[in-house]
């Protein structure tokens, strides 16, 4: 018995160790991401126009939006699905192929109506007529995202996160490069959108290649559609659940749109990206934790769903406290560095976006136990209300404030989504997953401090003086997190090291 007990902590641990080893690897590749990201933003945004970049802008919100009912959450059902039938090769590849399949038809038929109706689709998207080439573009783009979601989430899917990372940042770094071409060529927005495809391309084939010698993809005689009812049934509830989320994330970018103007969209649009970028954390805990916590909870093993959730919570308020604090004093001096004034917008703005996105973070957190109990019909009922609570916020407030009441409108439904969310797993959940209210307070007392510090610092001129800002605030912070969160990094040693 004994040694049965050791052999199951020391199973335990090595988990442990996996996942924070997997966060910490897909955090980097995420920073880099970011980085990159932000790299790309910054040069498109000093190549157009600001009313051009509001295109882009709805271009890649739009593809956010569609990109759901694009693939059917079909790779999400895979995550789930897929462990259970991990050593049956051949079973695997029939129900991935017959996925495959499936979301490249969905992105045709998307890619033909967006084609065959031009005016309409520019109208809606774009508030004004625009070249039919851009049209045509868009189309292109959102079919080539979904076949290369879906391939990149096949090793999530298979616990290889870490491949899966990689295969990111590569596609991360090849837009960089198709962009940097692009722009040394001096193209305008059909040619920054002709980079943007031609990188996925190369994504696609370099995947599927994989996937193909693999044997994870391959021909099938015909689509196995009733091997795909399982997943189906899985994803097709979480369907109302994205599109109401993205409702929520960018509705607000298309009542700025039509009721200001698409110079106003590329403003907030760019901002709103930057600050985004910044809360990368939670993005790199909720990719790798999901697999292990699915494992977990199919093992019945609560105590540690419960742990994980409880640290990965802990995590994400230790790196996003102070990275609001922080982003909040720089910000008008980084966006002025990075690509101009004109691109600043207000600091109530800024503080609702900064906001958003932390309860925003937070959701996260209680929706993976509303996922782990296949009660997703929660969800729905979540997002319909926050969904219409967004629209009708937008529709009061951009016409009053602009691009702030669209920024508020945002942060008020995420506030609501958070605690609608939390008050649904008290019902379903067999624990309680508790907001460590008490680390937040140290954490928002620290990055108040760190503030200070930046503060003192001002005016920041150029990016010298913003480089050495954000060394000062790291060192402030990360100073007094070793004197208070003493016991806390101790416990975090011991995790990484697997004991």
């Amino acid at each position: 018995m004994r040694a049965i007990a050791h052999r199951s902590l020391m199973n335990a641990a090595g988990s442990s160790s996996k996942l924070v080893s997997e966060i910490l690897f897909r955090g980097s590749s995420d920073v880099l991401n970011a980085l990159i990201a932000l790299t790309i933003i910054a040069l498109v945004a000093r190549q157009l126009s600001a009313a051009h970049y509001g295109i882009y802008t709805q271009i890649m919100t739009t593809a956010s939006l569609l990109m759901p009912l694009l693939t059917l959450r079909l790779n999400t059902a895979c995550v789930r699905f897929f462990p259970s039938i991990a050593s049956d090769v051949d079973v695997r590849r029939q129900h991935f192929t017959t996925a495959t399949l499936v979301i490249i038809s969905l992105s045709l038929i998307a890619f033909a109506l967006l084609t065959l109706t031009p005016n309409w689709s520019a109208r809606v998207i774009f508030g004004t007529a625009v070249n039919l080439k851009i049209i045509v573009l868009l189309g292109a783009y959102l079919a080539l995202r979904s076949v290369v979601t879906l391939f990149t989430d096949y090793f999530r899917a298979m616990n290889r996160s870490t491949l899966a990372s990689i295969y990111n940042s590569a596609r991360f770094v090849l837009t960089l490069a198709a962009l940097v071409a692009a722009l040394l060529a001096d193209c305008a927005l059909d040619g920054i959108l002709i980079a943007y495809l031609c990188a996925e391309t190369t994504m696609m084939l370099v995947l599927g290649s994989h996937l193909v010698g693999e044997r994870s993809l391959g021909f099938v005689r015909e689509w196995n559609l009733v091997a795909l009812r399982p997943y189906l049934a899985y994803s097709l509830p979480l369907l109302p659940y994205s599109m109401f989320l993205t409702v929520n994330q960018f509705a607000d970018r298309y009542f700025i749109t039509h009721l200001i103007g698409l110079e106003a969209t590329g403003v907030y649009g760019f901002s709103y990206g930057l600050i985004m970028s910044a809360f990368l954390l939670n993005a790199s805990i909720s990719y790798v934790i999901y697999p292990h916590l699915t494992r977990l909870w199919e093992d019945g093993d609560m105590q540690g769903v419960q742990a994980r959730l409880e640290s990965g919570q802990r995590l994400f308020v230790f790196v996003a406290v102070p990275v609001a604090f922080g982003f909040c004093t720089i910000y008008p001096a980084l966006v002025t560095a990075m690509v101009g004034e004109e691109f600043v917008i207000s600091p109530l703005a800024v503080a609702a976006i900064v906001a958003g996105q932390f309860w925003l973070g937070l959701c996260s957190i209680f929706g993976f136990i509303i996922d782990l109990s296949k009660r997703t019909t929660f969800f729905v009922k979540v997002l319909v209300v926050t969904a219409t609570l967004n629209l009708i916020l937008n529709a009061l407030l951009v016409p009053r404030l602009g691009i702030a009441g669209a920024a508020l409108a945002t942060a008020f439904t995420y506030a609501a989504q958070l605690f609608m969310m939390w008050f649904a797993t008290r019902e379903i959940a067999p624990f309680k997953v508790r907001i460590d209210v008490g680390f937040m307070a140290r954490c928002t007392l620290l990055a108040s401090v760190m503030a200070a510090a930046v503060f003192a610092l001002q005016p920041l001129a150029g990016a010298a003086d913003i480089i050495i800002a954000i060394g000062v605030a790291a060192s402030v912070y990360f100073a007094g997190a070793l004197i208070m969160f003493r016991n806390r990094l101790g416990e975090l040693r011991h995790w990484l090291r697997g004991r």
